[in-house]
């Protein structure tokens, strides 16, 4: 694995780190505005919206089984 493979390993966690964070409402909604418009320096369209299906809540219908939001 190269040094640039590991670097953006690494900056895809920090990522996820952050939206996990802002998950839990964590930053104010202008710092998540400012963090949201510097990971999307680093992210293209394609990844935010495979990252965000693949990291979003699950809920409890009314039936009982999970979903997610």
């Amino acid at each position: 694995m190269s040094i640039e493979d590991i670097q953006i390993r690494a900056l895809n966690t920090l990522i996820g780190g952050v939206r996990l964070a802002q998950s839990k409402g964590c930053y104010s909604l202008e710092q998540a505005g400012d963090i949201n418009n510097a990971i999307n320096v680093f992210t293209s369209p394609q990844q935010v919206s495979q990252n965000e299906s693949s990291s979003a809540p699950a809920t409890t219908t009314s039936s009982g089984s999970k979903k997610k939001k």
